[in-house]
């Protein structure tokens, strides 16, 4: 297996929600083993709410995985489309 990290980010909607919906497909894919997951961090947007948005949030997960490298971002670009 090789161990991955990967960056959680959003700024808009209930994002925490989205992360631990995320967290949840990661767990429950059969290739998968999630290792780790970050607290999650706060970071203000740039510029005004209008063009940025709120606050973002950004938490990173570890895991082990038997997938290729285009595998796996398959599976990360899948989910991301799923929760949008």
């Amino acid at each position: 297996m090789v161990r991955c990290y990967c960056g959680l980010g959003g700024n808009l909607g209930p994002v925490r929600e989205v992360f631990d919906l995320a967290i949840g497909d990661l767990r429950n894919h059969s290739d998968i083993q999630v290792t780790s997951v970050s607290s999650v961090h706060v970071t203000a947007a740039v510029g005004t709410n209008d063009e940025a948005g709120g606050d973002y949030l950004n938490a990173a997960v570890g895991l082990d995985t038997n997938l290729s490298a285009l595998s796996l971002l398959d599976v990360l670009q899948s989910i991301e489309a799923k929760y949008g």
